[in-house]
């Protein structure tokens, strides 16, 4: 009998697995890669066979569907055997890197292990996969490890169906894999036996340094150098990753939830966005400034198991090392680049980088903020055949590539508007074409926005498949991505968010959409108000208070020019953004009156917003105009300008009092249409993964609303809907 197994199979331990049990059973036959599709010919009791098969799986795989075929082998077997990997048609399930397994890490602490502090330690279950494949199927020679062959006592390993090591593809130790070195400011090697030990040693007297891991470069400093390192990284107030020793240090710093641990303790190890325990203590809020939340991460190669065990302090502030908008470093050469103190570098390529993801959890939802490490692909099932590609947003980016019925999405590309990140973009979606087989596609899709700097490549790739790209307005994407997410065929989707470029040139952000995976009617918006300097008004959200003023009549006695800004107000592109409106909060509330990083005037009124009691009140307006309904903002920004606000406890209820009657009226316009058509209604855009606003949206709406589960609520997953929109377009929807 012979099976055909589908899903992630590959990378995983999964042939060893299905050897190991036909052998236990006393079975012949053989298993080998094909292609898209594991094959196992069982030789024997085949019901037998796939009931222990089935009972105990790698805990990596994932099995899709298994397929009987009543077929003859071709050949006779004495035994159970493991074949190369043979060609065939691609369609991958391919795997991610996966944090080190508790074995693997115990044998880096065993003095009696030939691996006793090896940085590069893992097994069948766990480490580097898809950061280091060139290409597919999986096996060693397509890694970067194939600079690396195997000694003999690595071989006798791999060889071993009895060990935990046997067939896995990147394995290696001290006498036949990569290796550390660490190197000066002046990117001079430094002598020393324990590169390692060494580098811990630097970070703990307060010094900085540039460490390369699987998919990339992290700048590390102690936690408790936290003011001095944002001075000298020229980061004003853009947040940064912690990496701490264990859950119980985590729990020194933030609150850990049940939910958050196990997010902590996952494979994947993703930055998980948690509560500061004190909002005001000073290391903290030099961390994340402004913010109620801090973004912590577990250990997750063999090197940061060993660098914490070297270290005094149990935190580090570890965030991609990077240059300003431009990808994390990968090369060694690039590194010194930074000038940092020292630099921990290895000798094995990063052939894909990778960022780490970043998730929070609201109401007992994993909320992911960016998919990318642990997460690469993240592949899931869709409604539509054919070989679709999506180009996503501009900002926190990924592709996403269709084929067959499955999804492949990217991990995280980051801000697609500088020449180098398009480089990256282009070099990951040809990447992604060649480990899927795709040569040719069905249709390209992306942002409707007329400048977006990959725009080019879009239409590069067009000609190359003799296609027209399509275009797909922001909002539709979100809407799109949560029916695909929540497997709805329609929806009334309430798209909160903070730019996306709309059918009539304005910039649109605040959106009640009736949407399918074809099109979408615009049910409602909030009001209109100008940019004013256009993107000037988005990094100085003072400006979008001025223009307010100007729009309420001038009830405030600010210190501008009012000729000038109703000169500017009459030619300036307008908006609807929920984000937008935030921001002239958060302005005129003096939390937030430049912005440094996108959506921080926002994500630092969420700290107020927590403080908040709906202690005034604010009455709504809604009129119709263009043939939706208008929920209108001057008004509520009137009615707050009429308060007399003398301390942050009435301010924060007045910020509270304000965006709960704001997110109630929205809430009303979709549930009275949504009530009309038989529609349920759902939230996404990155506007909602404020946990206030989330809250408040569910409760005003009775509770029955759609929420994100897989696909991130925000710009990252902009990419899967544009997929959707591409498929039911060109009819390829089943």
């Amino acid at each position: 009998m012979k099976f055909i197994v589908r899903g992630i199979v590959q990378g995983v331990g999964f042939r060893p697995y299905v050897a190991r049990t036909a052998r236990r059973l006393g079975l012949s036959g053989y298993v080998k890669n094909v292609g898209s599709y594991v094959e196992i010919y069982i030789d024997g009791d085949a019901a037998g066979f796939l009931n222990a098969f089935m009972a105990s799986l790698p805990p990596l795989s994932r099995v899709e569907s298994v397929e009987q075929v009543e077929e003859p082998p071709g050949s006779v077997f004495s035994g159970f055997e493991i074949v190369h990997s043979g060609a065939g048609y691609k369609n991958y399930m391919f795997p991610s890197d996966t944090a080190l397994c508790d074995e693997c890490v115990s044998d880096i602490f065993d003095r009696g292990s030939r691996r006793y502090m090896y940085p590069f330690t893992n097994c069948v279950n766990c480490g580097a996969r898809y950061s280091v494949i060139y290409d597919l199927p999986y096996d060693r020679e397509r890694t970067s490890m194939r600079d690396f062959p195997m000694c003999g006592s690595c071989l006798s390993e791999f060889s071993d169906d009895g060990d935990r090591r046997f067939d896995a593809q990147t394995i290696s130790c001290p006498g036949c894999g990569p290796v550390y070195t660490l190197y000066d400011s002046d990117g001079k090697k430094v002598e020393t036996r324990e590169p390692v030990r060494e580098y811990a040693r630097i970070l703990d007297e307060g010094l900085i340094g540039v460490a390369k891991s699987w998919g990339g470069m992290h700048i590390s400093v102690a936690v408790d150098r936290a003011a001095e390192f944002r001075r000298w990284y020229r980061r004003p107030t853009k947040p940064f990753a912690v990496m701490v020793k264990d859950v119980l240090t985590a729990r020194r710093y933030a609150e850990v939830g049940k939910d958050e641990e196990k997010l902590l303790q996952s494979p994947e190890r993703p930055i998980v966005l948690l509560q500061k325990k004190d909002f005001t203590g000073e290391m903290l809020d030099a961390i994340s400034p402004g913010l109620p939340n801090v973004g912590i991460y577990l250990p997750y190669s063999g090197m940061h198991h060993i660098l914490f065990s070297m270290l005094k302090h149990d935190a580090l502030i570890n965030t991609s090392c990077n240059f300003a908008d431009e990808p994390m470093i990968v090369e060694n050469s690039e590194a010194f680049q930074m000038k940092a103190d020292f630099y921990l570098l290895h000798n094995r390529q990063i052939v894909n980088r990778i960022d780490d993801s970043v998730v929070r959890v609201q109401n007992g939802r994993s909320m992911y903020i960016r998919k990318s490490r642990g997460h690469v692909p993240d592949v899931i099932r869709v409604p539509f055949g054919g070989s679709f590609l999506s180009l996503g947003a501009e900002m926190n980016s990924r592709i996403s590539l269709t084929k067959d019925g499955f999804m492949y999405s990217s991990q995280y590309l980051g801000d697609i508007s500088h020449y180098n990140s398009v480089m990256f973009l282009e070099k990951t979606v040809r990447s992604f074409m060649k480990m899927l087989d795709v040569d040719k596609l069905d249709g390209i899709s992306l942002d409707m926005h007329p400048l977006f700097a990959y725009r080019r490549f879009a239409s590069q790739l067009a000609e190359e498949s003799s296609l027209d790209t399509i275009e797909v307005q922001h909002h539709h994407a979100h809407a799109a991505s949560l029916l695909l997410d929540s497997g709805m065929e329609s929806m009334v989707a309430v798209a909160l968010d903070g730019t996306g470029y709309g059918t009539d040139g304005m910039i649109w952000g605040g959106e009640v959409l009736h949407a399918d995976g074809k099109s979408f009617s615009r049910v409602a918006s909030l009001e209109e108000i100008p940019l004013a300097g256009g993107d000037a008004a988005v990094r100085q959200p003072v400006r979008l208070v001025y223009a307010i003023n100007e729009l309420a009549g001038g009830p405030l006695a600010l210190d501008y020019d009012s000729d000038i800004y109703s000169k500017m107000m009459r030619k300036a592109v307008r908006t609807t953004s929920f984000g937008r409106v935030l921001d002239a909060l958060a302005a005129y509330l003096g939390v937030c009156t430049s912005m440094h990083y996108d959506g921080e005037p926002a994500m630092r009124l969420e700290r107020l917003l927590l403080h908040g009691r709906p202690s005034y009140e604010f009455e709504s307006e809604i009129q119709s105009s263009g043939g939706r309904k208008v929920l209108r903002v001057v008004p509520l920004f009137e009615q707050l300008f009429r308060l007399k606000l003398e301390n942050e406890r009435q301010k924060a209820d007045a910020a509270f009092s304000f965006v709960n009657e704001l997110v109630r009226g929205m809430s009303q316009l979709s549930a009275d249409y949504a009530g009309a058509k038989g529609l349920r209604v759902g939230l996404t855009g990155g506007v909602s993964y404020n946990a206030v606003i989330s809250s408040i949206f569910e409760k005003s709406s009775g509770g029955d609303i759609v929420f994100h589960r897989s696909i991130p609520n925000g710009d990252n997953g902009i990419s899967a809907g544009q997929g959707l929109v591409a498929s039911a377009r060109t009819g390829k929807q089943e």
